[in-house]
């Protein structure tokens, strides 16, 4: 993970954070931002987290390299339990797959403590 050797966009955030300047982190892996996320309480800081798949095993194989749906999950809820706000995006939203298991997904971004969702 290139942000966990170069800090890059932690020293961006923080030079957005003296200016009080809003900032939206796109991502599909939290867990970077939330490593340091402590540094950032109070900041004008949202979190878009890209989601697809709720279960772990099929986005294994679509999604390769990517980190586990249940460890995004963990880490929106704890990023929200800090006060971030998080907005899971759906996307691609796979069809059949998404209304199939709308249930789920929705059940799991409730769950999460995310605000909401997009897709």
């Amino acid at each position: 993970m290139c942000e966990r050797e170069e800090h890059i966009t932690y020293d961006v955030l923080k030079i957005l954070q003296k200016i009080d300047y809003p900032v939206q982190i796109s991502t599909k892996n939290p867990e970077i931002f939330l490593e340091y996320a402590d540094d950032f309480i109070g900041a004008n800081i949202a979190l878009n987290v890209s989601i697809s798949f709720f279960d772990d095993d099929m986005a294994k194989q679509i999604e390769c390299g990517a980190i586990a749906p249940s460890r995004r999950l963990t880490a929106i809820k704890a990023l929200t339990e800090k006060g971030f706000n998080v907005l899971i995006r759906v996307q691609p939203f796979i069809l059949p797959y998404a209304f199939d298991n709308a249930e789920k997904i929705v059940k799991s971004i409730k769950s999460s403590g995310a605000f909401g969702f997009q897709t």
